[in-house]
């Protein structure tokens, strides 16, 4: 009988990875997910990405995503390709045998046990997301990528690290970094997207000069609302 790679890829991400990361409270999460939440606010997620060519070969997403900031869709970041975290390199798995596909799947369990849950770790909580970021900035490492050390560093956007700061109540810290972003997006002003975020974030900045707590509070309530229900989120919870 022919190999089916596509049916047993299915089969082996369940029997090889999804099964030992279970008692990391690790669920499966739509077809090509497998996903945990955090402290009740942060989503954390590896994602399996077949390649786009047809071909019998795959490569590994990881992330983590603050619910309280909404979102539409799943985004990929911050975080990166798995192979960065173990070689610094974009690597791809194979699928076309039955052996090779167990081998692919025994080695990336192998790199998220070892490299992404350490990662993950420091970042599961927002205060644990503050206090690793400095962390970075004081040791000058701030770099998607340390090729001197051959490690993957994954950073977060200051549009993104300002909310987790909001939800922390470092209020400055927060507005600090909404002021970067607007300062980004002040020469794309003719962009739809790029001037609904800077008054976005010019309304939060505002709530925070006000004192406004309950409203910040409340917008952060809203976000993770429409983020669990964007992202069907519910099962995993």
């Amino acid at each position: 009988m022919e190999f089916d790679s596509k049916k047993y890829f299915n089969k082996a991400l369940t029997k090889i990875v999804l099964n030992q990361l279970k008692e990391f409270g690790f669920k499966k999460f739509k077809t090509s997910h497998i996903a945990r939440i955090e402290n009740k606010e942060i989503l954390q997620l590896i994602n399996f990405q077949k390649s786009q060519y047809g071909d019998d070969s795959f490569t590994v997403n990881i992330s983590v995503r603050p619910l309280y900031i909404k979102q539409e869709d799943i985004i990929l970041e911050p975080g990166g390709r798995l192979g960065k975290f173990e070689t610094g390199k974009d690597t791809w798995w194979r699928t076309d045998t039955e052996k090779e596909t167990d081998k692919s799947f025994q080695e990336i369990t192998k790199i998220i046990i070892d490299k992404v849950l350490p990662w993950f770790d420091k970042n599961n909580s927002s205060q644990k997301i503050i206090e690793y970021q400095q962390s970075l900035t004081a040791k000058k490492s701030i770099l998607n990528f340390n090729r001197k050390k051959k490690s993957h560093t994954p950073i977060w956007k200051p549009d993104d690290f300002g909310f987790v700061a909001l939800k922390q109540g470092e209020y400055n810290l927060a507005k600090q970094n909404f002021e970067t972003t607007i300062n980004q997006l002040k020469d794309k002003q003719e962009i739809s997207w790029c001037k609904k975020k800077t008054n976005d974030f010019k309304n939060i900045i505002e709530l925070i000069d006000k004192d406004n707590l309950d409203d910040i509070s409340a917008l952060l309530e809203t976000n993770m609302i429409g983020t669990i229900n964007n992202l069907k989120l519910s099962k995993i919870q």
